[in-house]
């Protein structure tokens, strides 16, 4: 785990959307043979006070945490758009430079488009799209 002061920064350039895409073009899978950053939510609460959540950053140690996690297909309905995009991310001193996606769904409903991150290296990043944190 990285010291408390570490932070994590990330570059994000060469975006590129698509409209129509299928969305099986994967990103690239180079990134996927590497460590990835583990995600985990930390929540507090205190008696009757809105509560307070927050994430600790970390490399994965290998125990099956971020890796684990799935990186595609969490989100129904057919592709509509895709969104690729080239990032550099660096926690602690070491840094890793991979190809990322957005795609986005039509949603059962027929009006609004249901993002799906699809990041290889940091893959509990859909998480945080269902939560509402991020997007």
């Amino acid at each position: 785990m990285p010291e408390p002061d570490a932070y994590l920064a990330l570059r994000v350039r060469d975006i590129r959307s698509d409209e129509g895409a299928s969305g099986d073009q994967s990103p690239a899978e180079e990134a996927s043979s590497g460590p990835r950053i583990q995600l985990e939510r930390q929540t507090q609460c205190h008696k009757g006070d809105p509560c307070h959540a927050s994430y600790v950053v970390g490399w994965d140690t290998g125990d099956g945490g971020a890796a684990s996690q799935a990186v595609t297909g969490t989100v129904a309905g057919p592709v509509v758009r895709v969104t690729t995009y080239q990032v550099t991310l660096t926690l602690a001193g070491e840094t890793r430079e991979y190809t990322a996606q957005v795609r986005y769904h039509a949603a059962p409903e027929g009006d609004a488009l249901l993002p799906e991150v699809v990041d290889p290296v940091m893959p509990g990043l859909q998480q945080l799209v269902e939560s509402g944190v991020l997007l």
